[in-house]
């Protein structure tokens, strides 16, 4: 599912403030180094990402 479509989700649960983070390439390049070679690029070709949304009091 791409980011957008998550944030979609999120806004119409009535969360707010959400922010999306997609670098994470010192992560892919760890966890790539600890797999075979082609899980590892794998790995570091997906699209993906870190979200963070907070819901507002009631």
């Amino acid at each position: 599912m791409p980011a957008a479509a998550v944030v979609d989700l999120l806004t119409k649960a009535g969360f707010d403030t959400i922010v999306v983070d997609r670098k994470l390439s010192y992560i892919h390049w760890a966890q790539a180094r600890k797999m075979p070679f082609l899980r590892g690029l794998d790995r570091m070709v997906q699209d993906r990402f870190a979200i963070c949304a907070t819901k507002p009091e009631e």
